[in-house]
């Protein structure tokens, strides 16, 4: 016996929901971004990185502003350990 449900199997109904296109471990059916692999604290999405200097919007404190990676936090112009003294 095979259960259908508007033409397609019960296996195949399954399998859909059951899949992870993106490999991000965030099923298909809960993933707002199914075909990028992102966080589930983002709901599967990756985080965006609006000017491009890799450092994510969320930890980013100019993230529309390119700044120098890791140094600066993403803002331009002299580390914070340099404008504290």
């Amino acid at each position: 016996m095979v259960l259908k449900c508007d033409g397609k199997t019960i296996e195949n109904i399954i399998a859909q929901r059951n899949a992870d296109d993106d490999g991000d471990g965030i099923l298909n059916f809960e993933d707002d971004c199914p075909d990028q692999a992102g966080e589930a604290e983002n709901k599967g999405c990756p985080w965006p990185d609006s000017d491009g200097d890799t450092i994510i919007d969320k930890e980013d404190d100019c993230p529309q502003t390119a700044g120098v990676p890791l140094k600066t936090m993403g803002v331009p112009g002299p580390t914070k350990m340099e404008t504290a003294w």
